[in-house]
């Protein structure tokens, strides 16, 4: 048996979110024994009345609330995934570390959650070629192979393909 939904209140805190981020999802209902959340891959518990929903992109999510009579009630809420601008600040590429050895600002990386493809190279003031990075987690250390390069300008060039497929090329 399907009973009135009108007393089953379901929300998602926020309802509208960055990607990465999450949403407290909640559904109260008097007397319900459990509930059941659809689809369950981007919450952390499907069966508990407040799941934190991770999604990647926007997803309706359906709850059932279950009864000791046996009957359910069912509801759903929607979370809305926006992406953000391919570019600062969302996407940050330095422009100088100090690769020393004292644990901080030691290497040059891409910092950003929001990339799908990443390819990004290093080249001395020659054209040389130093560091060729082809994912999100690359890093450069100052090295060539295996020795440390000489404190002076270097060059880069940046590819990125974001989560909303725009592309952000830099050079510099």
């Amino acid at each position: 048996a399907v009973l009135n939904p009108g007393a089953l209140v379901v929300t998602a805190t926020p309802d509208i979110i960055l990607a990465g981020g999450s949403s407290q999802l909640e559904a109260t209902f008097p007397g319900a024994t459990g509930f059941v959340w659809e689809p369950p891959a981007s919450l952390s518990n499907p069966d508990i009345y407040n799941p934190v929903a991770t999604p990647v992109d926007s997803t309706t999510y359906h709850v059932m609330a279950l009864l000791s009579s046996g009957c359910d009630v069912s509801g759903m809420v929607t979370v809305r995934v926006l992406y953000p601008e391919c570019g600062e600040p969302y996407i940050f590429f330095p422009t100088a570390f100090s690769p020393n050895g004292d644990n901080e600002n030691d290497v040059l990386k891409l910092e950003s959650s929001y990339v799908k493809d990443v390819y990004w190279m290093v080249y001395n003031r020659f054209g040389e070629k130093l560091f060729e990075a082809f994912g999100p987690d690359d890093a450069w250390d100052g090295t060539y192979k295996g020795v440390p390069q000489p404190a002076e300008t270097y060059g880069y060039y940046l590819r990125v393909r974001c989560a909303n497929e725009r592309e952000l090329i830099r050079k510099g």
